[in-house]
Order: C-alpha cells, then sequence, then structure tokens
C-alpha cells in the first residue's frame, strides 16, 4: 500500500515538477514556492475534504499522534527555511541548495516512517 501510494504521490505531483522545474530555470522561484505549498494545501484540504464527504474517514491513533504534527512540523520548517531576512538579517530570502537538502531528508524520514509502519502491519497479520 505504501509503495501504491508513493507512486500515486508521485504521479498526482509530476504536473507541479514539470512547472517548478520551467520556473526555477526561469528564475521565477516566487511561482515554484507558491506552486508547492498551494498544491499542498489544495491536496491537504480539497481532497480530504470532498473524500470525506464521499466516504467517511477512519483515523487512526498514528495519524493522530505522528503524521498530523509532522505535517505541521513541515509547514514549519518551510516557514523557517524562507526566512532568511527575518533569522538570518540578510538582505533577501532565499530556499537553498541545502535547504533543499533539509527538506528531502525530512522526505526520507517520513518515507522511512511509512516503510517502517507498512512492516510493522504486515507482520502483526
Amino acid at each position: 500500500m505504501v509503495i501504491g501510494l508513493t507512486i500515486i504521490g508521485f504521479g498526482t505531483s509530476a504536473p507541479e515538477l514539470v512547472i517548478n522545474l520551467f520556473a526555477s530555470f526561469e528564475k521565477n522561484s516566487d511561482l515554484a514556492l507558491g506552486n508547492i505549498v498551494g498544491s499542498n494545501i489544495f491536496n491537504i484540504l480539497v481532497i480530504l475534504g470532498i473524500s470525506v464527504i464521499v466516504y467517511p474517514v477512519v483515523i487512526k491513533k498514528n495519524t493522530t499522534w505522528i503524521e498530523i504534527p509532522l505535517c505541521f512540523l513541515s509547514a514549519v520548517i518551510i516557514i523557517l527555511l524562507a526566512n532568511d531576512m527575518l533569522i538570518d538579517k540578510m538582505n533577501y530570502s532565499v530556499i537553498s541548495r541545502i535547504d533543499g537538502c533539509i527538506l528531502l531528508l525530512f522526505f526520507l524520514v517520513f518515507l522511512s516512517y511509512n516503510i517502517t509502519l507498512l512492516k510493522a502491519e504486515q507482520y502483526n497479520d
């Protein structure tokens, strides 16, 4: 299930990736960041809302205590990484390659958490 959801997640994010690549090559980082944040807000709120209207979603304890706080943590990390003017007192704000590596590291941690969760569920069945 995790592999399927990961492939679906990458597939639905492919259009945003293409737009972000073109925006980055044209030095239009505002479009890239807005596209990423807006896409995530849309996916979390609208898609989840429509899904719950169609069929109620059962929320497990892990979701409440681990996954939702990780979602909020990811939002806080984006805010911190994108605020160089306030935090580092720079003349401009930038999400650098190091910041991108930090975000990819968080993605890998979350992906490994999901894989570990899947293995534990298979072991318990």
